[in-house]
Parts: C-alpha cells; sequence; structure tokens
C-alpha cells in the first residue's frame, strides 16, 4: 500500500535538504545573472528583464525539482515501474488537465516550469531533479516504503 507519510517524508525532506544546500552555494538567480550580462552564461544584459514572479532566495537547487525528484523516486519504487499513464487537473488553471506517459515525464515537466517561468537556471532544476530529489526519494523508499503488515497476527500461543 502507497503510504502517504511517505510522499510527505520525501517532500519535506526535499525543503530541508534544498534550503540548506542553497544556502551553501549561494548561487545567483535568473534575474541577477540576466541584469548582469553574466558573461559565463553568455547572456545579453537586460537591466529591465523580470521573471513571472520576484524570488528572493538563492538559485541551486530549486526546491520544486527537488520535490518532483523526490516524489517521483518514491513512487517509481513503489510501482516498480515509470511507465504509468496519468492525468491531472491543475489548481491553478480551472478545466486544464495535463497528462503524462510516465511518472518521470511529470517531474520533467515540473522542472521546465522552473526553467520557463525565470525562477531558476536549467542548472538548478537539474540538480533538483535529477541529483538532490532522487537521492532523497530512494533514501525515503527504502526507509519509510515498508509493507503493511497491519492485519497480520501473531501470538505467542501459535
Amino acid at each position: 500500500m502507497l503510504r502517504r507519510p511517505a510522499c510527505w517524508r520525501s517532500s519535506a525532506d526535499s525543503a530541508v535538504s534544498s534550503v540548506y544546500w542553497k544556502i551553501q552555494y549561494k548561487t545567483k538567480r535568473p534575474v541577477d545573472l540576466i541584469r548582469a550580462g553574466d558573461q559565463e552564461a553568455k547572456l545579453v544584459r537586460d537591466t529591465d528583464w523580470k521573471p513571472l514572479s520576484p524570488e528572493i532566495f538563492y538559485d541551486y537547487p530549486s526546491t520544486l525539482t527537488t520535490y518532483a525528484g523526490a516524489t517521483a523516486a518514491v513512487l517509481q519504487s513503489f510501482f516498480n515501474t515509470d511507465n504509468i499513464t496519468f492525468s491531472v487537473d491543475s489548481i491553478s488553471l480551472p478545466g486544464v488537465t495535463r497528462s503524462f506517459t510516465s511518472i518521470s515525464a511529470a517531474a520533467d515537466e515540473a522542472s521546465l516550469g522552473r526553467i520557463y517561468s525565470g525562477y531558476h537556471t536549467p542548472y538548478a532544476a537539474r540538480g533538483g531533479r535529477d541529483i538532490l530529489g532522487p537521492a532523497i526519494g530512494k533514501f525515503v523508499a527504502e526507509n519509510f516504503l515498508k509493507p503493511n503488515n497491519a492485519n497480520k497476527t501473531t501470538s505467542a500461543a501459535q
């Protein structure tokens, strides 16, 4: 049985871990890089550029993509496959339904959304989705996604 606490655990651990690493790395967000015309990232300077919503914390790793990577790893472990076709309704866009052919496809789309919206660099999105998130999900699946033995009865008299 998939137990919601396993997914909740992976989300909570993702939040704590990603914030910890953001503080360690202190990487700039896309808005800072674009406004400065970062040479290393080969960005043209645009002092008026704005993301869809202001973000005030460090870039790497993306917390949302860490959630996505961790949750994907827990679900893949539970179902023993990535190939699950499913659909979800959008909370923020009523009437919009997204369909996916795999668990990883949903996690990938979440990562791309962070890049396209201007919240994160591709590096930060990949760091959460492909590195930190899966490590957390694997740990949670191995340690907290246990068989439900509550219905089994044992007694000393048997």
